[in-house]
């Protein structure tokens, strides 16, 4: 995913650049491709605890979303 949104950002701003794209999609494109490395961040910075709540068998006290019915 990131790598696809970096892709993305630097057609999009490469071609602003040369003047055949537009402002709007160079700035969707860079906010694309910041919420992808926030992602990426976020999955990674969230998998040592997760492996932790697996391997000391503590994952039924993660807690869940309210069931809001």
């Amino acid at each position: 995913m990131l790598a696809a949104a970096q892709t993305t950002y630097d057609t999009a701003f490469d071609a602003y650049g040369q003047g055949i794209g537009s402002v709007t999609d160079s700035l969707l494109a860079q906010n694309q491709w910041l919420a992808a490395k926030n992602a990426a961040a976020d999955s990674y910075s969230s998998a040592p605890s997760t492996v932790l709540a697996l391997a000391t068998g503590s994952v039924d006290s993660i807690p869940t979303q309210p069931d809001w019915r």
